[in-house]
């Protein structure tokens, strides 16, 4: 679940994407560029700024997605975190983002 809009569902795999589904129209909204070169592993969203999504992947970086501007924007906000990323969150207000590895 994201706090995007109302009715809007955020998901990813291992098809490096991240999916934007409508629960609403029962289909896929948009997907967002593939800026992921490995598996996604988290994703994540900030409460206060509810266009803006974050996401993890096994390539050990976390890229940040303005949802106003899919599927083109996107900026990597780490790289080479030194292990593959496995888990994520953001706090409410959006100002922290912690990600976890496997090792």
């Amino acid at each position: 679940y994201s706090s995007l809009e109302k009715g809007m569902l955020v998901g990813s795999g291992e098809d490096n994407l991240v999916h934007i589904w409508s629960l609403l129209d029962k289909q896929q909204a948009f997907t967002l560029g593939k800026k992921h070169a490995a598996r996604i592993t988290g994703v994540g969203a900030s409460h206060t700024h509810g266009h803006v999504l974050y996401s993890c992947s096994m390539d050990k970086t976390v890229v940040g997605w303005d949802t106003r501007m899919a599927p083109a924007a996107a900026a990597v906000v780490t790289s080479n975190l030194g292990s593959p990323l496995s888990c994520m969150a953001v706090r409410d207000d959006g100002n922290l983002l912690a990600a976890g590895s496997i090792d």
